[in-house]
C-alpha cells in the first residue's frame, strides 16, 4: 500500500504476471500484463513501490521473459532452471503498460526471495543461487569456510542500478538461506533467513558495499 492509500497487487498468471493498482475507493487505476515468450512457471516473490508510482516486481521463472534494451542480463541459456528477474513498471502513466526495464539477475540458477528500493531507484534483492559463479564483488561465510564441500547453501545480496543495466554491487553469503531484507538510512542492508552453519538457526545480519563484510550477525 502506498502512502496515499493506493493498493498494488502482483499476480501470477499461467503465461506471465500482472500488476494491478487500486485506488482507495477500490476502483482499478492501472492494470499491466507482462507475458512470457515461452513455456514455464513464473513465481512472484516481491513487490516494492515508491511515492512516484514506480513498482518493482521480483521473482523467478523457468519461462522466457522479453527483456528490455540495455538490460543487465538480457537472456539465460538454460530456461529449464529457475532464474531471478526484476521488472520496473511506472504506474503514474496508466496508458503506458510497457516495463521501464526488465532483466534477469544472472545466467546462473537463482531465486529471488525479497526486494526493496531506495530513494534513488536502486533495487536491493536477496535470494539463493546454486553456483558461486553468480556475479559478485565479495563473498562472506557463516562459520569456517573449510572448502567447497562444506558449503551447503549460497545466498546473494545484490543491488541493481536505477536503469536496470548493471549491478552496483553484489555479495555472496555462504552457508545461509536468505528470505527477507530491509534498508536503513545509512545505506546498509539488513537481512534475515536461516543459517546452515555453524549451526542451523534463524539469523539476522548486516553488511554494505563499503564494509564488504558481515558487521553484525545474531542468531
Amino acid at each position: 500500500v502506498s502512502p496515499d492509500g493506493y493498493l498494488y497487487v502482483a499476480i501470477h498468471l499461467f503465461s506471465g504476471l500482472e500488476l494491478r493498482q487500486y485506488a482507495p475507493t477500490g476502483s482499478i487505476v492501472s492494470d499491466s500484463v507482462i507475458s512470457t515468450c515461452g513455456p514455464g512457471l513464473v513465481s512472484v516473490s516481491g513487490l516494492t513501490i515508491d511515492k512516484a508510482g514506480h513498482a518493482w516486481i521480483a521473482g523467478s521463472t523457468t519461462a522466457c521473459f522479453a527483456t528490455t534494451a540495455n538490460a543487465w542480463q538480457a537472456r539465460v541459456l538454460d530456461t529449464a532452471k529457475p532464474h531471478g528477474f526484476v521488472i520496473l513498471l511506472d504506474t503514474s502513466l496508466p496508458s503506458s503498460t510497457a516495463p521501464r526495464y526488465a532483466t534477469y539477475v544472472s545466467d546462473t540458477e537463482s531465486e529471488i526471495a525479497a526486494i526493496r528500493a531506495d530513494r534513488d531507484g536502486n533495487v536491493y534483492i536477496v535470494g539463493t543461487t546454486k553456483s558461486a559463479d553468480f556475479p559478485h564483488d565479495f563473498s562472506m561465510t557463516l562459520g569456517r569456510d573449510a572448502g567447497a564441500g562444506r558449503i551447503e547453501k549460497i545466498s546473494f545480496v545484490s543491488v541493481l542500478g536505477p536503469d536496470g543495466s548493471g549491478l552496483k554491487w553484489s555479495a555472496l553469503l555462504k552457508n545461509a538461506e536468505l528470505t527477507a531484507l530491509a534498508l536503513d538510512n545509512s545505506g546498509d542492508v539488513w537481512f534475515t533467513g536461516q543459517a546452515i552453519a555453524p549451526r542451523a538457526d534463524l539469523m539476522i545480519a548486516e553488511t554494505s558495499h563499503v564494509k564488504m563484510a558481515l558487521s553484525h550477525v545474531a542468531y
